[in-house]
């Protein structure tokens, strides 16, 4: 799971009703030391990691480059056709 998302998760989960979600307080920086120090990497060596030294929980096997094998198929057949959008609807993304 990427940092940002743990910490969004994070900032979500701790949210005061009185603070909007995704407003940091002005004390949360969310530099790399503010992430080091997060609970979640309590028990994290930061320095076998700069080293490389730690092995990953999952391996994948990758036979070339652009190799999919490890990922779910969804067969495109599936899919339902979505209308296409009139003229009015397409107005609202124009600066999008």
């Amino acid at each position: 799971m990427d940092i940002k998302c743990i910490l969004n998760f994070d900032i979500v989960l701790r949210t005061h009703r009185w603070r909007p979600v995704g407003v940091l307080p002005y004390y949360q920086k969310c530099g790399s030391e503010d992430v080091k120090r997060h609970r979640w990497f309590k028990h994290v060596d930061w320095a076998d990691v700069f080293l490389k030294k730690l092995t990953p929980p999952i391996v994948p096997t990758v036979s070339y480059e652009g190799d999919t094998s490890n990922f779910d198929d969804y067969p495109e057949t599936d899919w339902k056709a979505a209308r296409a959008l009139d003229p009015d609807e397409l107005k609202l993304f124009a600066n999008f």
